[in-house]
């Protein structure tokens, strides 16, 4: 009877000593999402490159932007998924997962290669259906690196061999070489597991050179 007792009282504060456990002891995260679709849209884009850098969006008026506040953006659909670890830990580990705030999933997919093209010339140096990478920004929001509103040249991004990113907002960096309106087409190029291709073709807009 006395055992009998003391493992009642045992199993009734066992669910506290686990919960009281640090965040310090929690287990790390294995979440893991792949990319099932992109959402894209374009926006008039502002960004501000403080300590705390910024991005704001509003909607682009009569179809005309100024080049550098053009912005064309996609965020990723997923599916989460777990490794068998992580599912042992969510069986074992219930109570001390619940004192902890879990980081979110990450991704292994790689991003391989952005390319864009207009409908037409953009100036002298980018004719039609020559690749505009080169004259676009990035800005990128990650899980997986934590990163958060990070600008970067497009080029040099994609050189550093990055993961797919939560969100993506490509702007204009160089002024067409006239005010005129523009369709682009943007090929996103991955590294995934049901995925290694998606598209879209953007509103005509009227690109503003100032």
């Amino acid at each position: 009877m006395i055992k009998k007792f003391l493992l009642i009282i045992i199993i009734s504060f066992l669910p506290l000593f686990i919960g009281g456990i640090s965040c310090d002891d929690c287990p790390e995260s294995e979440d893991r999402f792949k990319v099932t679709s992109l959402i894209w849209g374009e926006w008039e884009a502002s960004y501000s490159e403080n300590a705390r850098p910024q991005l704001k969006f509003s909607e682009i008026n009569n179809g005309s932007v100024r080049y550098n506040k053009f912005a064309i953006v996609n965020s990723v659909e997923k599916e989460t998924y777990y490794s068998l670890s992580e599912r042992l830990n969510q069986i074992f580990t219930t109570n001390t997962l619940l004192a902890c705030q879990r980081p979110p999933p990450r991704t292994d997919e790689k991003l391989n290669d952005i390319k864009i093209f207009s409908n037409r010339d953009y100036n002298l140096d980018y004719l039609y259906n020559s690749n505009l990478a080169d004259l676009f920004d990035v800005i990128i929001s990650s899980w997986t690196t934590g990163e958060s509103d990070v600008k970067y040249n497009l080029v040099d991004y994609l050189k550093s061999n990055p993961f797919v990113p939560n969100s993506m907002t490509l702007i204009l960096r160089e002024p067409p070489s006239s005010t005129n309106e523009f369709e682009f087409r943007v090929e996103y190029y991955l590294d995934g597991i049901d995925h290694d291709y998606f598209d879209h073709l953007t509103k005509r807009i009227i690109i503003r050179t100032e």
